[in-house]
This record gives C-alpha cells, structure tokens and sequence, in this order.
C-alpha cells in the first residue's frame, strides 16, 4: 500500500510509485524491505502462517483464508 513507502525503503510517494512501476526485481527488492522494517520476519522465519497474515493483512486476515493460502503456497513450492 502507498502509505507504506517509507517501511518500504522509498523516500516518498512519488519515489515509491516510481519504483513500483520499474519490474518485477524493484517489486520485489521493495517487498522484502517491507517485510524486513515492519517485524513480519520473525513470522517467516517460524512459518508461523497465521502471524504473517494478521501482520501484513489485518486482523481479518482469515475472511479471505490469507494464512491457509500462504502455507498452501508454501508448502507447494518446497515439493517442488
């Protein structure tokens, strides 16, 4: 979310935007500064599913099964 530019490493908005719009590697350099200044890690790091979910998308995370998603997608690209 844009409000979000600065945990994401960006210096403002219109930086952020920019960024944004550059490619997937920018996107995703972004999202793991996020992920990194905002304390989601330690969810990660403990594949605590339900704890990255609540973080990163609210408290209603379960509505729309975020963290049944996650661990779904998690667990299908380690087979692979």
């Amino acid at each position: 979310m844009g409000f979000n530019y600065s945990l994401c490493g960006s210096k403002s908005i219109s930086d952020f935007v920019i960024s944004m719009s550059k490619d997937e590697f920018t996107q995703l350099a972004l999202g793991i500064e996020f992920i990194k200044r905002s304390g989601i890690t330690k969810y990660f790091v403990s594949l605590d599913f339900q704890g990255m979910a609540k973080s990163y998308n609210g408290p209603e995370y379960s509505v729309n099964k975020y963290d049944i998603k996650l661990k779904n997608a998690y667990y299908s690209l380690k087979r692979a």
